[in-house]
């Protein structure tokens, strides 16, 4: 079926992350690790025997540390589903969106104080890869650093109609709450597991009402786990993911595995980081518009260089990136291609 048969229908795109908005995440993430700088402390020496040992004073301060970016994309973007990327107005029997270039802010904080040296610490952070605000706790536990955090998202523009066409489609709002889960660098090893939930709710979900297969509302889970590995000055961190996409409607809901690896290493002052990233998802049930069950195949790479305590002063960053992304779908309405470049300058004390 074409989309010219529900040219006057109003309909809704399915909720799992478009293969844009997972370009994003993994995008912004790779930025975020060039910042991320810590000190391991040194060993603390034995006494000589015989020697009384004076306990030494616990540490009971505050320490206090941050980190802020910003900076700014410019994206150039085929998508017919996302309302920020592609056009208001699409055309043509299978609803193909002309190319389209938009310029979008970045910014991204964190502020965490821990009391004592050894001691839990609370943080607050707006994350860059996911556009809302976290709350949580790190401590250390017997099997690695544990991290928890409830998240509240920013309510974001989904398109009510998105597959009308020769039309101008309306928008609607999103919203999401959650949690996140991460373990690091677990029973002492160098793997990281991580859990994050999400419920999703659409404010007026049309294509739900119009075909209940469609429905959007739900949660949304993703299981990660890393390793991260080292050699002379250079690193690699293969990751792999599932996602599994449990929303109301069986052709929105889908489930998927990705995998990637991050390469990163210092050259001539700077540090430069390659990552890239393959993709598999398969939906629930057949879509009730184009009468087949939807599956994807997304592709990803980004390049990146940071310069660090630019102009001499201590914990300026500025970093430059460029990506690309493809997907492949089985129906040609998802298929889509984005290109990416952006600036980010950061602070972190």
């Amino acid at each position: 079926m074409n989309l010219r048969a529900v040219r006057q229908s109003s309909t809704g795109h399915d909720q799992r992350p478009s293969p844009t908005t997972t370009f994003w995440q993994a995008t912004q993430a790779v930025a975020l690790g060039l910042l991320a700088a810590g000190a391991i402390p040194a060993a603390e020496t034995a006494p000589a025997a015989g020697t009384v040992v004076v306990p030494a004073p616990q540490d009971e301060a505050a320490h206090w540390s941050g980190r802020l970016m910003v900076g700014a994309y410019v994206v150039r973007s085929n998508s017919a589903v996302n309302p920020n990327l592609g056009p208001k107005t699409i055309a043509g029997t299978n609803g193909q969106a002309d190319d389209r270039n938009t310029m979008w802010p970045a910014i991204r904080g964190e502020l965490a104080v821990r009391f004592g040296r050894d001691g839990a610490e609370w943080f607050a952070r707006m994350p860059l890869e996911d556009s809302g605000v976290s709350g949580g706790l790190r401590i250390g536990t017997c099997l690695g650093h544990l991290e928890v955090s409830g998240f509240y998202g920013f309510e974001e523009d989904v398109w009510r109609q998105p597959y009308q066409v020769d039309q101008a489609r309306d928008r609607t709002s999103r919203k999401a709450l959650g949690g996140d889960a991460a373990l690091q660098r677990v029973a002492g090893t160098a793997f990281d597991l991580a859990w994050s939930l999400r419920s999703i709710e659409i404010d007026d979900d049309v294509s739900g009402r119009t075909w209940p297969a469609l429905a959007r509302s739900g949660l949304t889970q993703t299981w990660s786990m890393s390793y991260t590995a080292a050699a002379a000055d250079v690193s690699w961190r293969p990751r792999l993911a599932v996602d599994r996409q449990d929303l109301e409607g069986r052709a929105s809901a889908s489930d998927g595995v990705r995998t990637g690896v991050a390469i990163q290493a210092p050259w001539r002052g700077l540090v430069w980081c390659l990552d890239g990233e393959v993709g598999f998802s398969r939906h629930r049930a057949d879509h009730p518009i184009f009468g087949e069950r939807r599956r994807d195949v997304s592709f990803r790479t980004t390049a990146s260089t940071t310069a660090t305590d630019v102009c001499g002063c201590r914990g300026i960053t500025v970093t430059v990136l460029v990506g690309a992304m493809a997907a492949d779908s089985n129906l040609a309405f998802y298929d889509e291609t984005t290109w990416l470049s952006g600036v980010l300058i950061g602070y972190g004390f």
